[in-house]
């Protein structure tokens, strides 16, 4: 794991060895990481302000224990 997280990689997938390999992660199938992260829906895309205005400026996601927030850091330019 130090290996791939110094390689720039974020985890491992471990495969259950009685279990034929899926494209897909399940109980079978699961990615390890050390850090923590959440799946969340889509709900909009929120357009940006003064020179990224013809940009997204933000998406509107929602967690499944129903929270809603705006994520808007981490995109680029392009």
């Amino acid at each position: 794991m130090d290996r791939i997280l110094k390689l720039e990689g974020e985890g491992v997938m471990l495969k259950d060895p009685n279990c034929d390999y899926v494209q897909k992660r399940s109980n079978k199938l699961v990615k390890v990481k050390k850090f923590d992260d959440a799946e969340a829906e889509v709900l909009a895309h929120i357009k940006g302000t003064g020179r990224c205005s013809s940009m997204t400026g933000a998406i509107r996601v929602k967690l499944n224990d129903g929270t809603i927030f705006k994520i808007g850091s981490g995109f680029d330019d392009a």
